[in-house]
């Protein structure tokens, strides 16, 4: 989790992106807002109780989930071995709007080394 100056905390999402880079030229098809610093995409789920916000900054994927009832962060979905079903649906859905985002807007990348990237550019 980061925390951001004004109090924010989101979700670091690097452990998701599993071998796999930001496609920058896929984020406005999307639906991510280019902003000065960063992209944003927001999307209500679970018939707007929440909204899901995802940034993409210095090529990183960050995110964090609002009770729209509150509009405070909703942080039970980063806490490990909670039970309940309602905390389960609204994980499951945030976890959803994550994966489709990863799946849509970033590109394989597996090949790390210098060596082999410029082997790829090569062909």
């Amino acid at each position: 989790m980061e925390s951001l100056d004004c109090g924010i905390i989101m979700r670091v999402l690097s452990q998701k992106m599993n071998n796999r880079k930001i496609n920058y030229s896929l984020l406005s098809k999307y639906g991510f807002n280019k902003t000065k610093e960063e992209y944003i995409f927001e999307k209500n789920i679970l018939e707007n109780q929440f909204k899901v916000i995802i940034y993409v900054k210095n090529n990183e994927l960050l995110s964090q989930i609002i009770d729209l009832d509150t509009n405070d962060e909703y942080l039970l979905c980063d806490v490990e071995n909670i039970k309940g079903e309602f905390v389960g649906t609204v994980k499951t859905a945030y976890e959803e709007i994550i994966n489709c985002v990863i799946d849509n807007c970033t590109d394989n990348d597996i090949f790390k080394s210098i060596k082999s990237k410029k082997v790829i550019k090569y062909d």
